[in-house]
């Protein structure tokens, strides 16, 4: 009996000791996995190097994008003159960015833009029962793409009259030719926030909005008949829309692509406007055409956003506690981690070279097709909802990381360059109507007198699709076969088939 207690005991603590050292091993094997090799496979730069021993890609990105930006070309300067450093991030990190843009470290502005919110809930204009939730913003979107009085609306026509120091600022710093917004790190837990991703993410969207309250001062103005101004805001839209594709990460890029949208929205309203004469339509489209179509977004694959990843990688490298919260486990559990973060960076790069030439595939279709089966692969890796399972193969774990939904990332870019088609052949029909006294029969009766050359369908590749009816004209673009918007859940998708067509007078049937 005392024999078989002892062998019990001496069992007990020799199953303990193998535990405790296998434990030991297995950190150790964890710590070592978590060393991260600097190069082209790993970390993609060799320099330059932070204080932890990696690459600084705060720092390269900074360098990459301000390569011939200064205070006197910099469209974020002018525009922080209209819009204030509220759109900067927190307030801890503004001195910081102003000191880099060449500014004083804390920026008074007078008359600085003022959100239509904040206006109204100043008191000067009291929130309406009527006009809360969606109801405010489908008026919202409505005085943005159509013409509207002060009879209409005459707490907004205030607003537009209150910020109207602040618009010609911001139609100023639309003719600037650079846009660059620095990066800081940040002393922040999140891997995404040490980067300065939010950061420019949050002007980007701030950037958007005074140039949206721009649009809707356009429209103010073309309801009135002051044709020019409305075309001098709405211009300048586009314009910002150009700038905002010169930042570093997609996202802030994609940001331009909707302010773009927007534009082309409102440019619509312009051409099949009354007061429109030929001159004015003339002069709208060559507008258009120095400004030229929207810049492609896709080169931050292969820089920006790539490197946000890759740091987000080396981040959960160092705190592997982090990662275990990352995907919802206990926190002890991160010191167990048996990841090899090499491996994970050499995917990773695999990963955006794959995309990077997939975003670059021509025709369309054929680059849809690529991004789709991209998007498979990566969701097919998914950890669903098996954290376990994520935590300990490698491939599942990046697949979180990737980005999502590639595929409409490339359609909002050919959506955009299908807009601006439009634009610059409704102003072109225009020019011809306001001349002849009536629409063409074919598009082809524009060429050369109105315009040097058609613009093309960007999805299909082949020209627009036009009909003229008894009182005006339908201008439009072909959806991709088998694109269903009406079957999407985003409400912006499915509404793209009234954005891809211009209808001038009553509907044809």
């Amino acid at each position: 009996m005392r024999r078989g207690a002892k062998l019990l005991v001496g069992g007990g603590l020799l199953v303990t000791c193998v535990g405790m050292a296998l434990l030991c091993v297995d950190v150790s094997v964890a710590a070592w996995l978590r060393r991260i090799s600097i190069g082209r496979d790993t970390t993609r730069l060799v320099s330059p190097i932070d204080g932890h021993g990696g690459v600084d890609f705060v720092r390269a990105i900074n360098v990459r994008y301000s390569k011939g930006v200064t205070p006197r070309n910099n469209a974020a300067v002018m525009f922080l003159h209209s819009a204030g450093d509220v759109c900067l991030g927190p307030a801890s990190v503004r001195p910081r960015i102003l000191r880099l843009l060449g500014m004083p470290p804390h920026l008074e502005v007078e008359n600085r833009f003022r959100r239509l919110l904040q206006f109204q809930g100043s008191g000067r204009l009291p929130f309406k029962e009527s006009e809360s939730g969606t109801r405010w913003e489908a008026v919202y979107r409505q005085i943005r793409q159509s013409p509207w009085t002060k009879q209409q609306h005459p707490e907004r026509a205030e607003w537009i009259s209150l910020n109207r120091i602040a618009f010609a600022r911001a139609i100023q710093a639309s003719h600037y030719r650079r846009l660059f917004v620095p990066l800081v790190r940040l002393p922040a837990a999140s891997p995404l926030a040490k980067i300065g991703y939010a950061e420019e993410v949050k002007f980007a969207r701030g950037f958007r909005e005074v140039y949206e309250a721009v649009i809707i001062s356009g429209m103010y103005s073309l309801a009135d008949g002051h044709v020019v101004d409305a075309e001098r805001k709405i211009i300048s839209a586009h314009r910002a829309a150009r700038l905002l594709g010169q930042l570093p990460f997609l996202w802030s890029r994609r940001i331009g692509l909707s302010l773009d949208m927007m534009a082309c929205q409102a440019d619509k309203a312009v051409a099949t406007s009354s007061n429109l004469t030929d001159v004015h339509a003339s002069r709208y489209m060559r507008e258009l055409k120095a400004i030229g179509p929207p810049l492609p977004p896709f080169s931050a694959v292969g820089i920006a956003e790539r490197y946000e990843k890759i740091n987000e990688i080396m981040f959960y490298a160092r705190h592997p506690i982090r990662t275990s919260e990352a995907l919802g486990l206990p926190s002890w559990a991160g010191l167990l981690q048996v990841l090899n973060y090499n491996r994970a960076l050499i995917e990773c790069n695999r990963w955006f070279d794959k995309a990077q030439v997939a975003y670059e595939a021509r025709p369309y279709l054929h680059r849809l097709q690529l991004l789709e089966n991209i998007d498979r692969a990566s969701g097919s890796c998914s950890c669903g909802e098996r954290p376990w399972s994520t935590f300990w193969h490698r491939k599942r774990f990046f697949a979180s990381l990737l980005p999502e939904n590639t595929a409409m990332e490339a359609f909002e870019y050919q959506a955009s360059l299908a807009c601006w088609s439009l634009d610059l052949t409704a102003f072109s029909l225009a020019a011809y109507h306001a001349s002849q006294g009536a629409f063409p029969r074919k598009l082809g009766q524009l060429v050369p007198g109105f315009i040097r050359k058609l613009p093309s369908d960007p999805f299909t590749h082949g020209p627009l699709v036009y009909r003229k009816t008894p009182t005006g004209y339908q201008l439009q673009c072909k959806l991709p076969v088998g694109f269903r918007p009406d079957e999407a859940e985003n409400p912006s998708v499915r509404s793209l088939p009234r954005k891809f067509c211009i209808l001038y007078g009553t509907a044809p049937r």
